[in-house]
């Protein structure tokens, strides 16, 4: 780590734009713009309605599609892994992401709550959240990412723990036009995609967006698998990965409709669930449809009303072969699916020029969560767990004193087949001037437990169904210090997490019934009592020369309450750096990096501290059409294996190393 910064200030001294004062100047003053700009774009996460960010009650970033295209962002896990209090790990199968302290692998994200345009995209099935490679839209669709860090049950119910994480698509208005990539890159990485938007009408657009992408993958090495019968632990030509997306967005006065679609297959190469090494048919499918309607209508100068209609579809389908003989046909088949409706009808109120009111109700109604498995003798094959929730919500908005503002709310969840939760939440917001704001936030929010936990037995894969499961819950609190000095704006926030009844695999005896399975077996139980204390830090800068910069570090100490153990999978120091700047008017550079010290696995060994550089430059348009980018991932070729989960044999699961890959971009 103590590498970095050195490097990072030489990678921006080579980049001065000009020697001449008066550039320099211009520049200066047009980076100072862009970031004001950023620091004034309205956040609509937070409350459900446009604030500033300054007045939104929770520590929240804004990632604008300039950003996303000068770093090169590819996936949301690109986007978090380089945002503060946020860290990631890829298993080789999902990407998964934790925050300040609590993120262990195997559990996919289901303490994130992600949304596209404000529907939700997490699987209610496995609760989890798609986020690399099987996450459901591009990001080249993405205007701006809106980043709330903390509890967001208060408004957006179970799995919203952590953050929610909200992508706003581009509208045909946005796009207003035809856009055109071809990408290519090593281990054989190559895909195209075409967006097309148009302005219908005063009030009325339309944006239409289809991509393909296909990657051979890594060769990797495995340790603990290193024996000639496993081919010496290494696993090839497995992690190969296909993916296809569509998304269409409607707006027509009043009235929005978005369609999304997407399907991604991935060869295995880690031998999860007590699968075969190294064979060439394990493999994972996951595909993803959703169809939501949203009716949006002022009914006076101080009311709104929002009306929601939506319906979604989840399949994930598995192959893992029982013989490491490629020629023998027997293997565990999974089939998971689900199917789900639901409604909101939300109306935002201002009773008084002080006050604002947020009231609503929301249902929906999952009429298929079925389970098989296949392939296995006597095996358990599954069944269909059909459930609803019931939920209303009101949050109210007071402004106390001229600098002073109170915002309160509360949730209620009805579940059929987990019980219910009620989930309040409060902030401060201080203004101490036009440049500082201080913000005291406390909350709680929870996690339903998901139907594979509650209902699904597997005796091959060792798992018992445990319907006993309680909700996990956090409760949090929160210190935020905003404060703006000329071109640089700085976030201090200091956070105590209690997160209580945590979800964890326990062994237990086998019941009567499955004694031909062993006389073990793993269920999901509420075991974990864990404390969560830390602080981020966070700067953004507009610096001379044209060079608009980030720097982040977090701290956090994440243990259990019970054991003082410190939890897995858990990063105490992080830091990330990233600058861009125009270089010579030939196009844009940008440079990011991050470093973490070490984590502890499940097997409890400690994995090394890392250090990660990737780098981007894209061109200026040539023609007005054509744009080049060049991206380097983990420029250094940086060795890093990160924590494992409970699904698998390794304790530690390589991360890719360093990847090239060039983009061409036609625009019309």
């Amino acid at each position: 780590m103590r590498r970095l910064i050195p490097i990072l200030i030489g990678c921006l001294s080579a980049w001065s734009p000009s020697p001449e004062g008066l550039m320099a100047q211009q520049t200066q003053s047009a980076a100072e713009l862009a970031l004001e700009s950023l620091l004034e774009m309205p956040v609509s996460t937070a409350a459900k309605y446009e604030q500033r960010q300054t007045e939104a009650p929770a520590f929240v970033t804004i990632i604008t599609r300039d950003e996303i295209r000068t770093f090169g962002y590819r996936t949301l896990e690109d986007v978090l892994w380089n945002q503060t209090g946020f860290y990631a790990g890829n298993d080789r199968q999902y990407s998964e992401v934790g925050f300040r302290g609590v993120g262990r692998s195997g559990y996919y994200n289901n303490k994130l709550l992600v949304l596209v345009d404000g529907h939700s995209v997490s699987d209610p099935f496995s609760g989890g959240s798609r986020i690399g490679g099987a996450q459901s839209i591009d990001l080249e669709n993405v205007e701006r990412i809106e980043l709330v860090r903390g509890p967001g049950s208060t408004l957006y119910g179970a799995r919203a723990m952590l953050a929610v994480v909200n992508l706003v698509t581009r509208k045909g208005r946005d796009l207003d036009g035809l856009e055109l990539n071809a990408d290519l890159g090593s281990f054989g990485a190559h895909g195209a995609s075409a967006r097309y938007g148009t302005v219908l009408g005063p009030k009325a657009d339309l944006a239409f967006a289809v991509s393909w992408a296909s990657s051979e993958g890594e060769d990797l090495y495995f340790p603990e698998l290193d024996n000639p019968v496993l081919n010496g632990g290494r696993a090839q030509d497995l992690d190969w990965e296909r993916r296809g997306r569509a998304l269409l967005t409607l707006r027509f006065e009043d009235f929005f409709l978005q369609a999304s679609a997407a399907e991604r297959r991935k060869g295995i190469p880690t031998a999860v669930y007590k699968s075969a090494f190294n064979h060439p048919d394990a493999e994972s499918t996951d595909g993803s449809l959703f169809l939501e309607g949203r009716y949006v209508r002022g009914l006076g100068p101080a009311t709104e009303l929002t009306l929601r209609g939506y319906a979604d579809s989840y399949d994930n389908k598995g192959v893992y072969p029982f013989s490491a003989d490629p020629d023998e046909s027997n293997a565990a088949r999974n089939s998971l699916e689900r199917r789900a409706v639901g409604a909101e009808v939300r109306i935002r109120w201002d009773p008084s020029f002080s006050q604002r009111l947020v009231i609503g109700v929301e249902g929906n109604r999952v009429f298929r969560a079925s389970s098989e498995f296949d392939g296995i003798p006597d095996a358990y094959r599954g069944g269909d767990f059909p459930f609803w929730i019931l939920s209303g919500f009101l949050q109210h908005e007071m402004q106390l004193t001229e600098r002073l503002v109170l915002t309160a709310g509360i949730r209620r969840d009805e579940y059929s087949t987990q019980g219910s939760a009620t989930t309040p939440r409060a902030a401060l917001v201080f203004h101490a001037g036009e440049s500082t704001s201080f913000k005291v936030l406390a909350g709680d929010a929870f996690r339903a437990p998901n139907t594979l936990e509650l209902f699904v037995t597997q005796p091959s894969g060792a798992l018992l169904a445990n319907s006993a499961l309680d909700p996990e819950r956090i409760r949090s609190f929160e210190g935020i210090w905003q404060q703006r000095i000329g071109p640089v704006a700085t976030t201090v926030s200091i956070y105590h997490n209690e997160i209580r009844d945590l979800v964890d695999l326990v062994q237990v005896p086998m019941p009567d019934s499955l004694r031909a399975y062993g006389t073990l077996i793993f269920q999901q139980q509420n075991v974990d009592n864990v404390r969560a204390q830390g602080m981020d830090l966070e700067a953004r800068a507009a610096l001379p020369g044209g060079i608009i910069s980030r720097i982040g570090y977090g701290f956090s100490r994440a243990f259990d309450r019970d054991t003082g153990a410190r939890v897995v999978n858990s990063p105490k120091h992080q830091l990330r750096l990233s600058a861009s700047s125009e270089w010579w008017g030939w196009g844009t550079f940008g440079v990011a990096a991050r470093a973490e010290s070490g984590r502890r696995t499940l097997f409890g060994q400690e994995t090394d501290p890392m250090t990660v550089f990737d780098f981007t430059a894209t061109s200026r348009p040539f023609m007005d059409h054509l744009t080049v980018q060049l991206l380097a991932r983990n420029l250094f070729d940086a060795a890093y294996p990160l924590p494992s989960g409970s699904q698998h044999v390794q304790a530690m699961i390589p991360q890719p190393s360093r990847s090239l890959s060039l983009r061409a971009e036609l625009r019309w």
